[in-house]
């Protein structure tokens, strides 16, 4: 492995990778708090920008519930403050480190999937930031090994230059018939400068390693087979009336794709609930299964972020989409089993979703394009 001083010769990857973990970790730190009965805001990020002189100016986004401003951000505040005195866990990091080197991995074995196009405008985009251009191939045993050398105290140490009261800009986007409700600037800041003493660490959960089913499940079984030799198809007739057909392909290696599908859909509601029918593939975006709510089921799914599953509904079918690895499959049926027997929503996450519609509805009609558009 290369050193890390040698890193930072190569354009700084060694900081690239640590800074974006730390990134990511507290994206998901904030995306559990927001899930909480009554927090203050929907979400929260850090994130790198092309703002001031040099390009390199840090963000601290914040989305308040009902222009919550002030107990957001003395929220997330509080929440830093957790994370300078205990630092990111080590279940955290080590889950974080597995998803980013199974996209690595990932990316690696699609490489030639990727289109010339695609490849073209990677080359610009690093002669345009004089950054040196490399194969995929160095590009991936160089980041493996950055992965292999970072340990959780180089993420906890960068996170003490994150919010500092330096060069500090508040930038705030409201509709112009609210504005003259906001705080005043002077509140803000009060806000932004909030201190607070000890805070007890909190002991949490490794949803990697909880199982997605725990009870023993009745196995059905092949009731039929029927080869089709001339399309080299072999087709399933299973005990519980699914119909199986499988094909073997040579598209990519190690790739399993599903597509189930049965008839009906949206035909088959009542106008009383056609709407409300036709929210749920978004309102899918935010479910969990089983006894994962949604953001545990993502920390799941971070130890095998080889599986996508998406159930869905159109206007004359419903069904499921997935696609893994051989060695995810029986995690990826687990999981489409759970979809179709346990999903699991959260209040909080439906008043959410029906308050962001209730917005679209009301604002629609500011889009000339939707004016002139309406039918």
């Amino acid at each position: 492995p290369i050193e890390k001083d040698e890193y930072k010769k190569q354009v700084d990857y060694f900081n690239y990778y640590k800074n974006s973990i730390g990134y990511s970790l507290f994206y998901f730190l904030m995306n559990d708090i927001s899930q909480n009965e009554g927090s203050p805001f929907q979400s929260a990020m850090i994130f790198e920008s092309p703002l001031g002189k040099n390009n390199n100016y840090l963000n601290l986004q914040i989305q308040p519930v009902d222009g919550q401003y002030l107990k957001a951000i003395e929220e997330v505040k509080k929440e830093y403050y957790q994370i300078l005195s205990h630092g990111f866990s080590e279940i955290k990091f080590n889950n974080m480190i597995n998803t980013y080197k199974e996209n690595l991995k990932n990316y690696y074995n699609n490489k030639e999937t990727i289109n010339s196009f695609d490849k073209l405008n990677y080359l610009i985009e690093d002669i345009n930031s004089n950054s040196v251009h490399m194969s995929d191939k160095y590009f991936y045993e160089m980041s493996m090994s950055i992965l292999d050398q970072l340990e959780v105290k180089d993420i906890n140490d960068s996170v003490l230059r994150w919010l500092d009261s330096t060069h500090r800009t508040i930038i705030i986007i409201e509709p112009q018939e609210t504005v003259s409700k906001l705080p005043s600037a002077d509140k803000f800041i009060t806000a932004l400068n909030k201190e607070f003493g000890s805070i007890v660490e909190v002991i949490e959960i490794d949803w990697a390693q909880v199982p997605l089913i725990k009870d023993n499940i009745k196995s059905g079984e092949i009731v039929n087979v029927i080869e089709h030799k001339s399309l080299d198809i072999i087709e399933w007739h299973m005990s519980n009336g699914v119909k199986v057909i499988l094909k073997q392909t040579d598209f990519e290696e190690d790739n399993i794709v599903l597509h189930g599908m049965g008839l009906g859909g949206t035909s088959l509601s009542t106008e009383k609930d056609f709407q409300s029918v036709k929210q749920i593939n978004e309102l899918f975006k935010n479910a969990g299964v089983g006894e994962f709510s949604s953001n545990n089921l993502q920390k799941k799914l971070l130890s095998f972020p080889a599986i996508e599953v998406s159930p869905f509904i159109d206007e004359y079918k419903q069904g499921i989409n997935g696609e893994t690895n051989l060695e995810n499959f029986e995690s990826m049926l687990q999981l489409i089993y759970l979809y179709f027997t346990d999903p699991y929503y959260e209040k909080r996450q439906l008043d959410l979703y029906k308050r962001d519609l209730e917005d679209e509805v009301k604002n629609r009609l500011l889009n000339p394009n939707t004016v002139f558009l309406d039918y």
